[in-house]
């Protein structure tokens, strides 16, 4: 089984006398990788919603955009421009689609 890691993880694993067998993703394989560790974030978050799995999600949510070409600073300003125009999601409204 092959797992996306944060960058570190292979040398605090040897640090703690593992050898982890490593590979580099091409670039053309990053995008998808990400999106799967976006998913698998997501569902740790919702076991343990906490500030540390909310860190997880928003790591790998900046590393998309990043891989899709956006700047950590571009990311930030799309999204307040989207909270501008069409608000947050404070409130918690729910609305009902029918038909």
């Amino acid at each position: 089984m092959e797992k996306l890691v944060r960058d570190k993880i292979p040398e605090i694993m040897a640090k703690g006398g593992l050898m982890p067998v490593t590979r580099i993703l091409a670039s053309q394989d990053r995008l998808q990788w990400l999106i799967s560790k976006l998913g698998e974030e997501t569902l740790e978050l919702t076991a343990t919603p906490n500030l540390e799995e909310c860190a997880d999600v928003f790591e790998v949510v900046l590393a998309i955009a990043l891989e899709l070409g956006y700047s950590s600073d571009e990311l930030e300003v799309a999204a307040l421009k989207k909270k501008v125009a069409k608000g947050g999601f404070a409130q918690g409204v729910v609305i009902r689609i029918e038909g």
